[in-house]
């Protein structure tokens, strides 16, 4: 839940973005003309990607502030902590973010690992020295 509290504002900014400022929907119709059907395909891997970009960065300067996580995390109840306890430091911010690549290229299964894994971790988190934990 937290993910689509973040995720959400982000793609529809970049989706207002495609539309108002260059004229392009990323919703088409695939019988629509060849140009058109081009324009939609690179607006939906502009907003795919770019909401990825804006979302990792956003994620690294918000676990790295005193706050410890995004804002979706702050109203669902959760935070990032180091795994040793305290705040995790930059570096292991910065790895977390980018270890969520790999967490999310076999369908989305190193999320999901949480769920069965001794101390509730997904892969980015193994791999960080990471845990989210509940806020106190």
């Amino acid at each position: 839940m937290a993910y689509l509290i973040d995720v959400l504002p982000i793609q529809a900014v970049l989706y207002l973005a495609c539309y108002f400022g260059f004229g392009v929907s990323p919703v088409v119709d695939p019988f629509s003309p060849a140009a058109e059907y081009q324009a939609a395909v690179w607006s939906q891997a502009i907003i795919s990607w770019g909401t990825m970009g804006v979302w990792m960065l956003y994620c690294i300067a918000a676990e790295a502030s005193p706050w410890g996580g995004t804002l979706g995390k702050r109203l669902m109840g959760i935070r990032v902590r180091s795994a040793r306890g305290g705040r995790p430091g930059f570096g292991q911010v910065v790895g977390r973010n980018f270890a969520k690549i790999l967490s999310h290229i076999p369908c989305s299964i190193g999320f999901f690992v949480a769920f069965v894994s001794h101390g509730n971790q997904a892969w980015h988190d193994m791999m960080a020295g990471t845990v989210v934990t509940e806020r106190q």
